[in-house]
């Protein structure tokens, strides 16, 4: 790698002075000056890995020339000098390396970072992993993200393993895409929403590479579930010990009651993520059917509801009356807003009255349900 440091040297100077301009990456001049690099690429069997062949990366693939390795060890090389060399020697002849999965936030206040997961964190987004991106996002956040800028992250570290195939003649039939899905930063943001009372917003996901590595690959994320950039949540170092141990307590449920949680977490979030009462009274109504009318019992439905949820938590019988009303009001009110899509003024003031109290009633049945707690509903209502 000693030669390759030297052209790297002697190709440094005019880089330096000129890879601002765009225009010049694409130029004549550009390719006579990466040229030296070119050849010794050519003539060394260690590189065949970047002669078109197609670099894996998260769940998707790109196409690396010799071009692109060229450019890639100039750019690293402004910042940690020759040492980009020995980085590329280090990938070259590695299996796998770290890399992150990267769950996008729009609306956190976070300073530093915190730890959730054995290797998961939630952070500033000056804390990211990759300075190349962030000064991306610097210039192009929000048109990378429909105009709404990421301000933190939740990531995890995850085992990346190196593969350059030849499409031609190899397949991916054997590589574990399911190691770059979303789903388990997904818990953790709904988690936090649940924890916080508050919306958690992602507006996409990504796999990245750590700087040290070469990535040809730029940046692309899939979609997030980005509805009122306005609703600011702040995160503590508390905030994120309470949730790792929501999440311990999660995995540790059957896989039946885990894809409930996660709809009803996800309906939880949407609650808020708005301000819109006839949005939030339909959120509610929904949430009630999903936790306490999972069985489909015969028989009146808010009759069933109301006086499952006043076994369940009244004390006495007058505090069981007492949720008995209040259920069926708000659960009148959700389905006139779902019906009609509009609530007149009376009932939006029978809303503001009764929300807080059915919402800690939801709050109060989930942490249940995540203790691991069975819930048999038709006893309840027997007793």
């Amino acid at each position: 790698m000693d030669t390759l440091k030297e052209l790297l040297i002697n190709t440094m100077p005019k880089y330096r002075e000129k890879n601002e301009f765009l225009r010049y990456l694409y130029s004549e001049e550009f390719d006579i000056l990466i040229e030296p690099m070119i050849i010794h690429f050519k003539n060394n069997a260690i590189f065949d890995d970047f002669n078109g062949k197609l670099q894996v990366h998260g769940r998707g693939s790109s196409r690396v020339e010799y071009k692109s390795l060229a450019k890639w060890l100039l750019d690293r090389s402004l910042l940690v000098g020759t040492s980009a060399v020995d980085e590329l020697e280090a990938y070259i002849n590695c299996k796998t390396f770290s890399a992150f999965n990267v769950l996008w936030l729009s609306n956190i206040q976070i300073d530093g970072t915190h730890k959730v997961g054995s290797k998961t964190y939630i952070s500033s987004i000056k804390n990211l992993p990759n300075r190349k991106i962030l000064k991306m996002l610097d210039k192009e956040g929000r048109e990378l993200f429909d105009w709404v800028k990421p301000s933190s992250i939740l990531m995890e570290e995850v085992v990346h393993t190196k593969n350059h195939y030849d499409q031609s003649k190899q397949s991916l039939d054997h590589f574990d895409f399911d190691l770059f899905s979303n789903s388990r930063l997904e818990v953790f943001r709904l988690l936090f929403s649940f924890h916080k009372r508050k919306s958690m917003q992602s507006i996409g996901f990504t796999t990245l590479f750590p700087d040290s590595i070469p990535d040809f690959n730029g940046i692309s994320t899939s979609n997030g579930d980005i509805r009122n950039p306005d609703v600011v949540c702040e995160i503590s170092g508390k905030d994120s010990i309470a949730v790792g141990k929501l999440y311990d307590s999660f995995i540790n449920l059957s896989d039946k009651t885990q894809s409930k949680l996660i709809y009803v977490l996800r309906k939880i979030n949407y609650y808020y993520s708005t301000y819109e009462i006839v949005e939030r009274a339909s959120q509610i109504r929904t949430l009630l059917e999903m936790l306490v009318l999972d069985d489909n019992p015969n028989g009146e439905l808010v009759f069933n509801l109301s006086h499952r949820l006043a076994r369940y938590f009244g004390e006495d019988k007058a505090e069981r009356q007492d949720i008995v009303r209040i259920t069926k009001k708000m659960y009148n009110i959700g389905s006139k807003a779902i019906h009609e899509g509009y609530l007149p003024e009376k009932k939006n003031q029978e809303f503001h009255e009764c929300k807080q109290i059915i919402m800690t009633y939801i709050h109060r049945l989930v942490s249940d349900l995540l203790s691991g707690k069975q819930i048999n509903w038709r006893d309840i209502l027997i007793k």
